[in-house]
């Protein structure tokens, strides 16, 4: 759970997304915003070892948001992915 946590808080920001709140607990909840998008993921462990990742993009209120639903007009930055891949080592 601690490695997903900061995955998402390195790389949602990459992928333009701005912080809103973050709760940091046994349940951990962390919420970002798009344009006029709102992104929330929950992240909860399982017994059995690892977590289960919660990821919910939803329309936000658009409040302040340019005609084409990003901040200052700028284009949409590049999808994030929807879970960190493993590295794979070459041999040589």
């Amino acid at each position: 759970m601690t490695e997903m946590y900061a995955f998402y808080e390195r790389e949602m920001p990459r992928f333009g997304w701005e912080q809103i709140t973050i709760i940091r607990s046994a349940i951990s909840t962390m919420t970002y915003t798009r344009g006029a998008r709102v992104a929330t993921i929950t992240l909860q462990p399982k017994t059995t070892g690892g977590s289960v990742v919660d990821f919910t993009v939803a329309p936000g209120t658009g409040g302040g948001q340019a005609a084409n639903g990003y901040r200052n007009g700028a284009p949409p930055p590049p999808r994030l992915p929807a879970s960190p891949r493993p590295q794979v080592g070459t041999s040589g």
